[in-house]
């Protein structure tokens, strides 16, 4: 066993928060290394929370750059994040580390790969987000008109969806289908 790959103190001490920590890189990193993925998932790393704060920023601040440009390349990413002074994060962000467990995260994955993972570490995200957006419905009375009733079918719908992990053609999470 090679010292980057024992587990530090920090993790050994608070195995959740580096779960969390880890998850939140490996999320990170996929948007950085497979830019297009945000076509897909835009909306949800916007309401991700994130606790680890640091990230949180870097999340923050990749989300307002696909907002002002959504056809970002990865070099023009990398400049953005550099001009907000990100360089030393995402240089700490350790991606060889995280290929290990998170494959999908690796550069020479496809953007389907990309997609594939990064939809299954976001669906707790997006299954909190339309909790919310359904909690909202029906406190704002919004859920007895037509056109609030078809909205509050599709949101528990899709609640469904995520919570069984059954998936259609058209789900963003849907389950990538073994070759």
């Amino acid at each position: 066993i090679t010292e980057d790959r024992l587990p530090s103190v920090a993790d050994l001490a608070d195995p959740v928060a580096t779960s969390t920590r880890l998850t939140e890189q490996a999320i990170l990193i996929t948007v950085l290394r497979h830019p297009g993925v945000m076509d897909r998932f835009h909306e949800t790393v916007g309401v991700a929370e994130f606790r680890t704060p640091e990230l949180d920023r870097l999340r923050q601040i990749l989300v307002d750059a696909f907002a002002s440009d959504p056809d970002l390349d990865q070099r023009r990413l990398i400049d953005h994040l550099v001009a907000f002074d990100q360089r030393d994060l995402m240089e700490r962000l350790d991606g060889a580390r995280l290929e290990r467990s998170f494959g999908f995260t690796r550069e020479q994955a496809s953007l389907t790969e990309a997609e594939w993972g990064l939809g299954h570490l976001l669906r707790p995200h997006r299954l909190a987000e339309v909790e919310r957006q359904i909690e909202d419905l029906r406190a704002s009375g919004d859920g007895e008109t037509e056109e609030g009733f078809q909205r509050l079918q599709t949101l528990l719908q899709e609640r469904e969806r995520l919570v069984s992990g059954a998936a259609s053609d058209d789900d963003p999470w849907a389950e990538m289908e073994s070759a």
